[in-house]
């Protein structure tokens, strides 16, 4: 959406011509996907300790995990989050590929969320 409101201004303001370079946007796009998850990092995890989403210890484990139960687990959905946003704010819009990713990136980021919040896998699952 940015690089859109750049393009428009851009006869009338030179500087925002930075716009149209990548390497300015990536850099920037960087720097916005961090200052949303400093920000919506202590937020979302007190939002899931209220909702007791935490993590499963299972009880034959060592005890140094003991002190891990309850911690939210879900901190996939704020990188999703930050990263959504931020492609929405620099990205090319017109560009039929960056859709292609944001989907398949927020479906497949949606499924497993989906996936381990109602099946609510735990710790006794075997893995390969």
């Amino acid at each position: 959406m940015i690089y859109w409101l750049a393009d428009l201004l851009e006869s009338t303001f030179p500087f925002f011509r930075l716009f149209e370079y990548l390497t300015f946007r990536a850099i920037v796009s960087v720097l916005t996907a961090l200052l949303l998850s400093l920000w919506m990092g202590p937020r979302l995890i007190a939002r899931l300790q209220l909702l007791q989403i935490g993590q499963v210890v299972r009880h034959d484990g060592p005890e140094s995990h003991f002190s891990k139960r309850g911690t939210p687990t879900m901190g996939g959905i704020m990188i999703l989050a930050a990263i959504a946003i931020t492609v929405l704010l620099w990205a090319d819009l017109s560009n039929p590929y960056v859709w292609a990713v944001l989907t398949v990136m927020l479906g497949y980021g949606g499924l497993l969320v989906l996936l381990t919040t109602t099946v609510k896998w735990s710790a006794r699952i075997p893995t390969a």
